[in-house]
């Protein structure tokens, strides 16, 4: 549960910092 929490967490800040999350699947894409 901790470690769920701390991804939920991660995923809010993302989603407060990026748009919609738009930009983070064009990063996604590059790294992998």
């Amino acid at each position: 549960e901790a470690l769920d929490q701390l991804l939920r967490r991660f995923v809010a800040q993302n989603r407060m910092k990026l748009p919609g999350g738009a930009a983070y699947e064009p990063c996604y894409r590059i790294v992998s």
